[in-house]
């Protein structure tokens, strides 16, 4: 079976190498010559200190983010690999919703909540939002993103119709990477924002910073979806 140095400190790259253990791998925690791929967290941290010399010249390296690799190794990049972003975006609307769900003092049934963003997170938290009984509307700057919204039964925004609606809604998540609300945007505005995006989407700060929510609340979902990339980009490789 294939070796797997899992050099991991978070709980869901823990997590992710248990899963590929009982999926067949073995594991071990120091590099050696012997071994055939390496698992580092997701995403891994720019300062990680790795010891390449101690891992064989063609060693498969798993993280998210990955920088640094050198020549010789082969880079799997989860956060690059289309299916893994998908998945996990699902994971993280999922969360957010958790998150929201414990500050709120009122149930999202019926609730007025505004999206920013259509990216892979806005389209997922739209569907978990319409599955509750929310109210959604989103905000999407493409004015082909607002036709297709409004093809699926959604009320699509632009800028001005979303500055408009913010003095009526009760929750707000941003998705988008950029600054999307200042501020003087959200004075008027009472309600719980919680921003998802890598980059802060909202100056306000009132506004919750969520980021790494799969690791954080859903560590054994996020590990789980982990290995079973891995387990995908290996055996894609070795066809």
């Amino acid at each position: 079976m294939p070796l797997l140095c899992c050099l991991v400190t978070t709980p869901a790259a823990a997590a992710a190498c248990q899963e590929l253990e009982a999926a067949g791998f073995s594991l071990c925690r120091e590099p050696s010559p012997g071994v055939q791929g390496l698992m580092l967290d997701v995403p891994t941290p720019q300062a990680v200190e790795i010891p390449w010399d101690r891992l064989p010249e063609g060693c498969r390296v798993f993280g998210g983010n990955l920088t640094g690799v050198p020549e010789g190794f082969r880079a799997h990049d989860l956060l690059k690999d289309p299916i893994y972003a998908a998945q996990n975006a699902d994971i993280t609307a999922r969360c957010a919703l958790r998150l929201a769900g414990g500050r709120l003092e009122e149930t999202l049934a019926g609730l007025p909540v505004l999206v920013l963003g259509w990216g892979r997170i806005g389209k997922c938290l739209g569907r978990h939002l319409r599955s509750l009984g929310t109210e959604v509307c989103v905000f999407a700057r493409n004015p082909k993103d607002r036709g297709l919204l409004a093809a699926l039964g959604y009320k699509a925004l632009d800028r001005g119709e979303m500055l408009a609606a913010l003095p009526g809604v009760k929750l707000v998540f941003n998705t988008a990477p950029e600054l999307i609300l200042s501020e003087a945007d959200t004075q008027s505005c009472g309600a719980l924002l919680v921003d998802l995006a890598s980059r802060r989407g909202m100056e306000d700060p009132r506004a919750l910073w969520a980021r790494g929510l799969p690791g954080k609340l859903a560590p054994l979902s996020s590990g789980r979806l982990i290995a079973q990339t891995v387990c995908r980009l290996w055996k894609e490789e070795e066809v």
